[in-house]
């Protein structure tokens, strides 16, 4: 029961404080990265898939209730790699470009987790940005 409620309250908490920063007008090209959502890109999500076990746990209590182990991951393998996170990742890099790539360098994807510090993820943006440009680079002639 504990679970379930500190579950719940992540998804409410995230979610007040994602329409509290879009409320803002001065936020409207900014990537939220404040309170919950500077641990995780997607801390609603990882909210809503701990409600997930947490349902799992209650389950156990019954004589079958074991057979429901598949439901939280089912819901966490819809999250990560087809409908959730891949969807808005996307949306995200579309409408904030480099911001969200920083965002995502500095921020863990979906467990929550400490950030980066904004000088490992500067290193780690430049050395992307590099080596992307040196793969779009046509090839040059060798030297002689």
């Amino acid at each position: 029961m504990i679970l379930w409620l500190a579950a719940i309250t992540g998804v409410i908490v995230s979610k007040f404080q994602l329409a509290r920063f879009r409320s803002d007008r001065g936020n409207s090209e900014k990537v939220c990265a404040t309170g919950l959502w500077q641990y995780s890109r997607h801390p609603d999500d990882f909210a809503h898939w701990v409600i997930w076990i947490a349902y799992f746990l209650f389950a156990l209590g019954s004589p079958w209730g074991w057979i429901t182990f598949y439901c939280p991951l089912l819901v966490l393998h819809s999250m990560t790699k087809s409908t959730g996170i891949p969807a808005s990742e996307a949306r995200c890099l579309k409408s904030f470009g480099d911001e969200y790539r920083r965002y995502q360098i500095a921020t863990s994807a979906f467990i929550p987790g400490r950030p980066r510090p904004a000088t490992a993820s500067a290193i780690v943006f430049a050395k992307r940005a590099f080596l992307n440009k040196r793969r779009q680079a046509p090839d040059l002639p060798e030297a002689k």
